[in-house]
Protein backbone atom coordinates (compact mmCIF):
# COMPACT_ATOMS: atom_id res chain seq x y z
CA UNK A 1 0.00 0.00 0.00
CA UNK A 2 3.21 2.37 0.30
CA UNK A 3 2.62 5.80 -1.31
CA UNK A 4 -1.19 4.94 -1.70
CA UNK A 5 -2.62 8.88 -1.83
CA UNK A 6 -6.02 7.36 -2.19
CA UNK A 7 -6.46 5.80 1.35
CA UNK A 8 -8.28 8.20 3.91
CA UNK A 9 -9.06 5.63 6.80
CA UNK A 10 -7.67 2.44 7.83
CA UNK A 11 -8.87 -0.33 9.65
CA UNK A 12 -6.20 -2.85 11.19
CA UNK A 13 -8.58 -6.21 11.90
CA UNK A 14 -8.00 -8.18 15.22
CA UNK A 15 -6.74 -11.49 13.74
CA UNK A 16 -3.56 -9.56 11.93
CA UNK A 17 -0.42 -11.32 13.21
CA UNK A 18 2.33 -9.20 11.45
CA UNK A 19 2.80 -5.88 10.17
CA UNK A 20 5.31 -5.48 7.35
CA UNK A 21 7.92 -2.49 7.19
CA UNK A 22 6.77 0.58 5.73
CA UNK A 23 3.90 -0.92 4.88
CA UNK A 24 1.50 2.52 4.88
CA UNK A 25 4.80 4.23 3.88
CA UNK A 26 4.16 7.42 2.15
CA UNK A 27 -0.02 7.56 1.58
CA UNK A 28 -0.70 10.99 2.44
CA UNK A 29 -4.18 10.64 2.34
CA UNK A 30 -4.65 8.67 5.43
CA UNK A 31 -6.36 10.67 8.33
CA UNK A 32 -7.55 8.20 10.46
CA UNK A 33 -6.43 4.37 12.03
CA UNK A 34 -8.76 2.08 13.90
CA UNK A 35 -5.98 -0.44 15.55
CA UNK A 36 -7.99 -3.91 16.14
CA UNK A 37 -4.93 -5.94 16.27
CA UNK A 38 -5.34 -7.73 19.79
CA UNK A 39 -1.38 -8.65 19.60
CA UNK A 40 0.88 -8.65 16.56
CA UNK A 41 4.86 -7.87 15.69
CA UNK A 42 6.00 -5.51 13.65
CA UNK A 43 9.89 -5.17 11.84
CA UNK A 44 10.84 -3.51 14.73
CA UNK A 45 11.38 0.19 15.59
CA UNK A 46 12.62 1.00 12.12
CA UNK A 47 9.83 -0.58 10.45
CA UNK A 48 8.89 3.20 9.49
CA UNK A 49 4.79 1.45 9.39
CA UNK A 50 2.73 4.97 8.58
CA UNK A 51 5.79 7.18 7.87
CA UNK A 52 5.21 10.13 5.47
CA UNK A 53 1.03 9.93 6.46
CA UNK A 54 1.56 13.95 7.12
CA UNK A 55 -2.17 13.94 7.63
CA UNK A 56 -2.92 10.85 10.07
CA UNK A 57 -3.67 12.65 13.59
CA UNK A 58 -6.85 9.98 14.36
CA UNK A 59 -5.77 7.21 15.90
CA UNK A 60 -8.68 4.89 17.81
CA UNK A 61 -7.09 1.75 19.56
CA UNK A 62 -9.51 -0.92 20.12
CA UNK A 63 -10.98 -2.30 23.34
CA UNK A 64 -9.28 -6.00 22.53
CA UNK A 65 -5.80 -4.78 22.16
CA UNK A 66 -3.28 -6.28 24.23
CA UNK A 67 -0.03 -5.03 23.14
CA UNK A 68 0.83 -2.07 20.80
CA UNK A 69 3.86 -3.45 19.05
CA UNK A 70 7.22 -2.30 18.76
CA UNK A 71 7.93 1.39 16.58
CA UNK A 72 4.01 0.67 14.93
CA UNK A 73 3.11 5.34 15.33
CA UNK A 74 6.68 6.11 15.29
CA UNK A 75 6.92 9.62 13.92
CA UNK A 76 3.06 10.15 13.09
CA UNK A 77 0.99 13.44 13.82
CA UNK A 78 -1.46 11.58 16.39
CA UNK A 79 -2.49 14.41 18.81
CA UNK A 80 -4.27 12.35 21.31
CA UNK A 81 -4.22 9.01 22.55
CA UNK A 82 -6.58 7.45 24.79
CA UNK A 83 -5.36 3.10 25.57
CA UNK A 84 -8.09 1.68 26.26
CA UNK A 85 -8.33 -1.09 29.80
CA UNK A 86 -7.19 -4.35 27.64
CA UNK A 87 -4.11 -3.11 26.66
CA UNK A 88 -1.13 -4.03 29.23
CA UNK A 89 2.29 -3.13 27.28
CA UNK A 90 3.47 -0.17 24.79
CA UNK A 91 6.57 -1.48 22.87
CA UNK A 92 9.78 0.28 22.22
CA UNK A 93 9.70 3.33 20.22
CA UNK A 94 6.09 2.91 19.69
CA UNK A 95 4.96 6.59 19.71
CA UNK A 96 8.65 8.35 19.53
CA UNK A 97 8.68 11.09 17.78
CA UNK A 98 4.56 11.65 17.71
CA UNK A 99 5.63 15.55 18.51
CA UNK A 100 1.78 16.18 18.25
CA UNK A 101 0.54 14.04 20.65
CA UNK A 102 -0.58 16.50 23.71
CA UNK A 103 -2.54 14.40 26.15
CA UNK A 104 -2.62 10.57 27.04
CA UNK A 105 -5.20 8.25 28.97
CA UNK A 106 -4.08 5.34 30.03
CA UNK A 107 -6.06 2.37 31.15
CA UNK A 108 -6.53 0.77 34.34
CA UNK A 109 -4.08 -2.88 33.03
CA UNK A 110 -1.35 -1.09 31.71
CA UNK A 111 1.56 -2.37 32.89
CA UNK A 112 4.45 -1.83 30.62
CA UNK A 113 6.26 0.63 28.46
CA UNK A 114 9.16 -0.02 27.24
CA UNK A 115 11.95 2.34 26.72
CA UNK A 116 12.06 5.08 24.07
CA UNK A 117 7.88 4.12 23.76
CA UNK A 118 7.19 8.04 24.12
CA UNK A 119 10.86 9.63 23.44
CA UNK A 120 10.40 13.27 21.48
CA UNK A 121 6.54 13.23 21.94
CA UNK A 122 7.59 17.29 23.42
CA UNK A 123 3.77 18.58 23.16
CA UNK A 124 3.13 15.72 25.55
CA UNK A 125 1.82 17.64 29.17
CA UNK A 126 -0.88 15.85 30.64
CA UNK A 127 -0.92 12.35 31.61
CA UNK A 128 -4.72 10.85 33.20
CA UNK A 129 -2.99 7.74 34.24
CA UNK A 130 -5.84 5.33 36.00
CA UNK A 131 -2.99 2.04 36.08
CA UNK A 132 -0.93 0.90 38.45
CA UNK A 133 2.16 2.11 37.22
CA UNK A 134 3.97 4.83 39.12
CA UNK A 135 4.74 7.85 37.10
CA UNK A 136 6.56 11.36 38.19
CA UNK A 137 6.75 14.81 36.16
CA UNK A 138 10.07 15.10 34.43
CA UNK A 139 11.02 11.26 34.54
CA UNK A 140 12.42 9.31 31.63
CA UNK A 141 11.12 6.15 33.26
CA UNK A 142 8.50 4.01 31.69
CA UNK A 143 9.73 5.29 27.91
CA UNK A 144 9.51 9.06 28.68
CA UNK A 145 5.97 9.14 29.04
CA UNK A 146 6.09 11.89 31.95
CA UNK A 147 8.97 13.64 30.62
CA UNK A 148 7.86 16.59 29.47
CA UNK A 149 4.18 16.65 31.39
CA UNK A 150 2.72 19.36 33.39
CA UNK A 151 -0.51 17.34 34.30
CA UNK A 152 -0.53 14.85 36.04
CA UNK A 153 -3.61 13.03 37.19
CA UNK A 154 -5.63 9.64 37.89
CA UNK A 155 -8.85 10.73 36.80
CA UNK A 156 -11.30 13.41 35.37
CA UNK A 157 -11.36 14.87 31.69
CA UNK A 158 -8.67 16.81 29.48
CA UNK A 159 -7.69 19.89 30.63
CA UNK A 160 -5.65 20.12 26.93
CA UNK A 161 -6.71 22.47 23.61
CA UNK A 162 -4.95 22.75 20.82
CA UNK A 163 -5.94 25.91 19.41
CA UNK A 164 -3.90 26.05 15.80
CA UNK A 165 -0.97 24.86 17.06
CA UNK A 166 -1.28 26.78 20.73
CA UNK A 167 -1.56 24.67 23.90
CA UNK A 168 -4.27 25.29 26.44
CA UNK A 169 -4.78 23.47 29.70
CA UNK A 170 -5.73 23.79 32.98
CA UNK A 171 -3.88 22.79 36.06
CA UNK A 172 -5.44 20.84 38.82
Amino acid sequence: FSYCSGLTNIIIPENVQKIGDRLFEGCSGIVKVMWNVKNCTTGGSYSYIFSGCDKFTDLEIGENVEIIPEGVFKNTKITSLIIPDSVTEIGEETFEGCRNITSVVIGKNLKNIKKWAFEGCIRLVEIINHSDLELEKGSKDNGYIASNVINLKTDGESGVVNNGGYLFYTYD
